[in-house]
């Protein structure tokens, strides 16, 4: 078929003319018409001329199965004939995508894939990642929430009774057993009460809660963060559930949480740098205590020989009860990587032994470290215990890796 020239008083642009050929001539190679005169028509294969609506869109129905297949095979017979798509589009037809690595073609032909739930008027990756979102969905609205029991809630809403007439001047209540009550109230979802809880224990002590009752309240309430740790249904009633003056509507419970932790935040951040100047203090006690320890460790023949670290921390031990002051083998321990930080120890292979540069100096004697030396020791334990897990892991990682091999 061959276009005519085009006039500027055409109604349609060369462009459009030009698709609507194509188009047409698509349309007539499906129906088994040949438009040019080099390509010839099987005879043996016949067309339906009329194509069914709802087989034209895939999702068919017929009493007779024999018809279908029957269909199917005129169609794909038909593509066949068109030698042209066929050659314009064999890149395309070779890729594979998701559905064709999931099903052989008798079960794509069978629509095992339809059957499976994946949407077939998309693409394939399109339906791959519509049921990867359905999938995630479903199991989001599989996770269970908590929930209280009507005896626990019973339970916990008279303690609450409790707190209430604590606050308005009634006899005071145990500052453990509102932390129960907070333990169960974030057990079962109810970020109401937890929250209210929280604030009777932060109201007591003028704003200003003691350090370890920070640490247990920040670590309870942390699990209501979650969206999945509240109650869908909450069965706790308090002063919470009212709007304050000038206010309507019902209160969020999640912004009293956030606005509760924004205050309990600084207070524990106090903490860690009250932590860290302890550490400093240790380290700073442990150094007076290395430099005190050199002179006498020296006036022994055996501090100047080389011996193993083991029996470098004996060595260590026996001086300092001999001076006044008993220490356990673990702060014996620390007390010579500490020397050995500072240069005053040297290592030979596995031997350590005095260095000879240092000079030795009188120092404060070993009687005054007897106020430093619980905050040494809980130091040392410290340390003792992180080189235990240490080890252990490094044991179980050789476990694994054996069993793999």
């Amino acid at each position: 078929m061959a276009l005519g020239r085009w006039r500027p008083g055409s109604r349609t642009a060369p462009s459009r003319r030009r698709r609507h050929f194509l188009k047409r001539r698509r349309k007539d190679l499906r129906c088994g018409k040949d438009t040019t005169t080099s390509q010839e028509v099987d005879p043996a294969i016949t067309v339906t001329p009329a194509i069914p609506a709802a087989v034209r869109v895939g999702n068919y129905y017929a009493e007779d199965q024999e018809e279908v297949l029957r269909y199917i095979a005129e169609v794909h017979a038909g593509l066949l004939a068109d030698h042209e798509w066929l050659r314009k589009n064999a890149r395309k037809l070779r890729q594979e995508n998701g559905l064709t690595r999931r099903y052989s073609v008798p079960e794509i032909l069978a629509k095992q894939h339809e059957a499976d739930g994946f949407d077939v008027f998309v693409d394939p990756e399109e339906a791959l990642l519509m049921a990867e979102r359905a999938a995630k969905d479903s199991e989001w609205s599989r996770v269970t929430r908590p929930e209280l029991s009507t005896a626990e809630a019973e339970e916990i809403q008279e303690g609450i009774g409790f707190v209430i007439a604590t606050a308005a001047g009634g006899s005071p209540i145990g500052v453990e057993e509102v932390l129960e009550l907070l333990d169960r109230s974030v057990a079962g979802g109810e970020i109401g009460a937890a929250v209210y809880l929280a604030e009777h224990l932060e109201a007591r002590h003028d704003g200003q809660p003691p350090r370890p009752l920070v640490e247990r309240l920040f670590q309870v309430l942390k699990a209501l963060l979650r969206p999945s740790a509240a109650t869908v249904r909450p069965k706790l009633e308090g002063p919470w559930q009212k709007a304050p003056p000038g206010r309507f509507g019902a209160l969020n419970p999640r912004k009293s949480l956030g606005r509760l932790l924004e205050r309990l935040a600084p207070l524990r951040r106090e903490e860690k740098d009250l932590a860290k100047e302890g550490t400093a203090e240790v380290f700073q006690a442990m150094e007076r205590l290395s430099q005190s320890l050199l002179p006498a460790l020296q006036r022994m023949a055996d501090g100047s020989r080389g011996q193993r670290r083991g029996q470098m921390a004996s060595l260590v031990t026996r001086v300092s009860q001999e001076n006044g002051l008993s220490i356990s083998s673990a702060l014996a321990q620390a007390l010579l990587q500490q020397m050995e930080t500072q240069g005053l120890l040297q290592m030979k292979g596995r031997d350590v032994m005095l260095s000879n540069t240092v000079k030795a100096e009188e120092q404060e004697p070993l009687r005054s470290f007897y106020t430093d030396l619980p905050l040494l020791e809980a130091h040392a334990k410290k340390r003792l215990e992180r080189r235990r897990q240490r080890q252990q892991a490094r044991e179980a990682a050789k476990r694994r890796k054996k069993e793999k091999g």
